[in-house]
């Protein structure tokens, strides 16, 4: 009579080199995630105060196996089931079945009724095979649904066939191994005091007998384990080798169940070895990792240490133009550096900027001005190669020669900075570089990981730490790269200085009077621009007409007053734009105009309604604050195609209302199984 296998307990002792290694490991994380917990109460109803087992064996090699239990049921039971596994055993009999209704009262044996004729008759009990298993259902007195009752349960049967037989091994021996409580016991309710005793058919030296679990108590031929508090998912495994001490032969499934079972000790070896190097791949790609990253910044990627060279300064502290300046800082290159280098050349005589009829347009000057290689870029870019004196682009030209030409204008940038020596190669350059470099790392993780596969012949879910490693070099990969252009000592002294000069500028009017200071703001607005200071600049410099080098009508705001108004919506060119988010924008004011709640004047009275600004300005908000920053923000929004290696596209330096948007830095063993009680359940 064969069946399916159930789980039991190997003799062997199953600690390995390997598994000790990754118990040291881990042991810390498990002590530090465990948590004891008090042994749950039965949901079903069901606790076993008592389970205990005794495996007599005898010397024909059959066991007489005896099951007590002390049950305690909360409701009305009337019936329970035994299921014994017989893939490991070749014949069952003498099943007997006997109940006592309290600890009190004596063991009554129950009747036997063939399956047939079986009614579930209090005091009957009967069995049958049913999927490879032999099936004991019994019936006794129904327990009270009011109270708590116990009732004292008793299965026996011989078994044939469950003994072991090892007569070629050195010494020969016979061993038992049994699977007393299952978790399909446990699972039902707990077991609060459980024994097994095996008892031999005689006395042998302790010496010439091994045992699992170890140290049991040992009663001349008797061994005896204790178990207690077993909770849901718990089992009580038992074995037993000793001397051939008894008649019994080869059981037929003892070959393919060792088979079975050396092939998987075996697999779980490999899986171990796996783990184990695959748990060192993974703590060394992790850790390791984070050391080499912090290391090769250490020694590539940082800026040499200068300290502070000043508080501030009020002039440019050398002679690197502004676009290349905001280059400089944060070793990227972005559209504030080309806004701020149009601006530096319209200052510089080189071209002028015009806006007519709500159209934006460059013209190139005459000038003899020397250009560094980053403005001939932008110049070439916006105007056209070998381009005259006089020669006129307009803004939708403009914006698709840029957009296509981001790359060719970020290397005239970093071409500056080299040739000052203030980096030692172009940091886009450095960046592809390491990009490179650490999104490689990923492909050698998943080479390892491959290889100690193959080698252990086993896979084992460890894996997923070096592959999490190799996953987060992949994701972080480029900013990691980003972070590894560094300055010269002379580039990072630049810097420091040039810092300082941007906190003069920040702070500005702090430290000078720039009531109608139109030099300061035409002098420096580029170097606002490219420090991200420009939505700042504007808003101090509000009462400063426009730069001599822009060519629109009327003064910068329309004359009169100012008014700074908060997000929201807005009038433009006689359309309206509702809801556009965030920043400001600065429109005419009149101190005749009806007063339209709180707000901030130049000079007079609060903020009108948009319709009143409308009416009362005319063609002042168009003429004005819709020109030249108008002009400014379709610059940035030209650049609108990818950066060439910066942060990102360039986006609009609106935000919903005239100025700038930004304006700070960018910144165990084998179980090879055996006999058991295998499944047991009430009704």
């Amino acid at each position: 009579m064969m069946a399916r296998s159930v789980t039991s307990v190997s003799w062997r002792v199953p600690a390995g080199a390997v598994r000790l290694a990754m118990l040291v490991l881990l042991l810390a994380a498990f002590l530090a995630g465990s948590d004891s917990t008090t042994l749950a109460q039965s949901d079903s109803g069901v606790v076993w105060e008592r389970y205990d087992v005794t495996l007599d064996v005898q010397s024909d090699g059959t066991i007489h196996v005896t099951e007590y239990q002390v049950i305690s049921f909360d409701g009305r039971f009337r019936a329970g089931t035994a299921a014994i596994p017989l893939a490991r055993i070749e014949d069952v009999d003498n099943i007997e079945v006997a109940v006592a209704n309290s600890l009190d009262n004596d063991l009554e044996p129950f009747g036997y009724e063939r399956e047939s004729g079986y009614d579930e008759l209090p005091g009957t009990y009967s069995y049958w095979l049913e999927s490879g298993e032999l099936i004991i259902d019994y019936s006794f007195d129904p327990t009270s649904s009011s109270e708590t009752s116990t009732r004292v349960i008793q299965i026996q049967y011989d078994v044939a066939g469950a003994v072991r037989v090892y007569e070629d091994l050195d010494p020969p021996n016979q061993q038992v191994w049994w699977n007393a409580i299952t978790s399909w016991v446990t699972d039902i309710g707990p077991v609060r005091e459980s024994t097994v005793t095996i008892t031999l058919p005689e006395e042998v030296p302790v010496e010439e007998t091994v045992a699992f679990p170890e140290n049991p108590t040992i009663d001349g031929a008797a061994y005896t384990w204790t178990a207690s508090d077993l909770g849901a998912g718990d089992e009580f495994e038992v074995s037993l080798q000793f001397p051939p001490i008894t008649n019994a032969e080869v059981p037929a499934w003892q070959a393919r169940d060792d088979q079975i079972r050396q092939e998987r000790e075996e697999a779980e070896e490999r899986s171990a070895w796996a783990g184990f190097l695959l748990l060192i791949a993974g703590l060394i790609a992790v850790f390791g990792g984070m050391v080499a990253v912090l290391g090769l910044w250490f020694t590539k990627g940082r800026d040499p240490g200068i300290g502070l060279v000043a508080e501030y300064t009020e002039t440019p502290p050398d002679d690197l133009r502004p676009g290349a300046v905001g280059t400089l800082l944060d070793e990227q290159f972005d559209s504030r550096e080309v806004v701020a280098t149009v601006l530096d050349l319209a200052n510089r005589g080189v071209l002028r900027m015009d806006a007519k009829d709500g159209k934006y347009s460059f013209t190139l000057l005459e000038h003899a001005e020397s250009l560094r290689n980053c403005e001939k870029v932008v110049l070439d870019v916006i105007f056209g190669a070998g381009a005259g004196v006089n020669t006129t682009k307009e803004m939708p030209q403009v914006a698709g020669a840029l957009a296509g030409r981001n790359a060719e204008i970020a290397s005239g940038y970093y071409q500056e900075l080299i040739e000052h020596k203030y980096v030692p190669e172009s940091p886009e350059q450095v960046r592809r570089r390491w990009r490179t470099i650490f999104r490689a790392v990923p492909w050698v993780v998943a080479a390892v990981v491959i290889a100690i596969v193959v080698i252990a012949g086993s896979w084992s879910n460890l894996a997923f730490l070096p592959i999490a490693a190799g996953a987060a070099f992949f994701m972080f990969g480029g900013r990691l790269g980003d972070m590894m252009p560094r300055k010269t000592v002379a580039g990072a002294e630049s810097a420091a200085k040039w810092s300082a000069f941007r906190n003069y500028l920040k702070d500005i009017q702090k430290r000078q009077d720039i009531v109608e200071s139109k030099e300061i703001f035409e002098k420096y607005l580029p170097y606002a621009v490219a420090f991200g200071l420009a939505e700042e600049w504007v808003h101090r410099f509000a009462y400063v007409p426009p730069p001599s080098y822009y060519g629109g009508s009327g003064p910068l705001f329309g004359g009169g007053d100012v008014v700074i108004i908060g997000g929201g919506n807005r009038r433009r060119r006689g359309g309206m734009y509702p809801n556009q988010p965030g920043g400001w924008t600065m429109v005419p004011g009149d101190p005749s105009m009806p007063h339209g709640g709180s707000g901030t004047s130049g000079g007079g009275g609060g903020i009108p309604s948009l319709q009143d600004m409308s009416d009362s300005t005319g063609g002042g908000l168009q003429s004005g604050s819709d020109s030249f920053f108008d002009m400014l923000e379709t610059i940035g929004k030209s650049f609108g195609g990818s950066s060439g290696g910066g942060s990102g596209s360039f986006g609009s330096f609106g935000g919903g209302g005239r100025g700038f948007s930004g304006g700070g830095s960018r910144g165990g063993g084998s179980r090879g199984g055996g006999g058991g009680g295998g499944r047991r359940g009430f009704r």
